[in-house]
């Protein structure tokens, strides 16, 4: 997103967006997506305000020869035609096609991480992590099911902008299948507010430094969050197979507070909402 959005507006915007039925655009079938006429909202007030939070707040995407402000929610795109908002008529949604750089890992990811010292420092990471049977858990960056794998759970949702490693996930837990979300943490939107936030093994360091205060606003009164950043300097592992290049943020864990641990390569920030 081009500049971060206030939570509320967020969660407006949003659940504005995703609450409306869309249409087929059957004369586009090269290009599947699908719509929304403004004549079907029952409040023009609010297709005004979403149209308007979309423009400010997303970001320019190049289809053809024009520009279009894109809008990401849970896996989906959102755009107008740039219309002046007056003779604006509809809004589009289309599925986010492009790939994250960790689908190309997915296959071999955890055979990446299956030496004694990696089952070492899971079952170290385990013992840190408090017991989450009874609590309604959000994990950010899931990929293939650590979590799952170092902690019985109850109420889970986990998220990942990586299709593959998410596909991996559902194969090894088809139990927990149906709280997995394909999204990055910017773009994810939820009404629920959960008891416990976490970020295992660097997944904090990919959010944008803007927005990692909504992992508060997620929290339920008296959640806890456990955020564990790279440490700066450091070259994560899985970035060698991906030939590196993949951006992170070196010194996100100073833009949150808590208590800071300091856990290897990683530093890990704790605290409660």
């Amino acid at each position: 997103m081009n500049q971060p959005i206030p939570f509320d507006l967020f969660q407006a915007t949003a659940g504005a967006l995703t609450a409306r039925q869309y249409t087929y655009a059957r004369t586009m079938p090269h290009c599947p997506n699908w719509y929304t006429l403004r004549k079907d909202w029952p409040d023009d007030g609010e297709f005004v305000r979403v149209v308007e939070a979309m423009r400010r707040y997303g970001y320019p995407e190049r289809y053809g020869r024009k520009t279009f402000t894109r809008f990401d929610v849970n896996g989906f795109k959102y755009w107008t035609m740039g219309d002046p908002i007056e003779t604006t008529i509809l809004i589009n949604r289309a599925y986010i096609e492009a790939g994250s750089p960790y689908d190309t890992l997915a296959h071999d990811y955890d055979d990446l991480f299956a030496a004694p010292d990696a089952a070492r420092e899971n079952r170290a990471l385990a013992d840190l992590l408090p017991d989450l049977r009874n609590r309604k858990v959000l994990d950010i960056g899931c990929g293939t099911g650590l979590l799952a794998e170092l902690k019985p759970l109850g109420g889970y949702t986990g998220l990942d902008p990586s299709g593959l490693m998410l596909a991996k996930f559902r194969a090894k837990a088809p139990h927990l299948a149906k709280g997995l979300v394909h999204a990055g943490f910017e773009a994810f939107h939820t009404p629920e507010r959960f008891d416990f936030a976490v970020a295992l093994f660097g997944s904090p360091s990919y959010i944008d430094p803007g927005h990692l205060g909504k992992v508060k606003d997620l929290l339920a009164p008296g959640g806890e969050y456990f955020l564990m950043f790279y440490r700066p300097g450091y070259v994560p592992a899985t970035h060698v197979p991906m030939g590196g290049g993949v951006p992170w943020h070196g010194h996100n864990h100073e833009t949150i507070d808590g208590e800071r641990l300091d856990f290897g390569n990683y530093v890990i920030v704790r605290g409660r909402a």
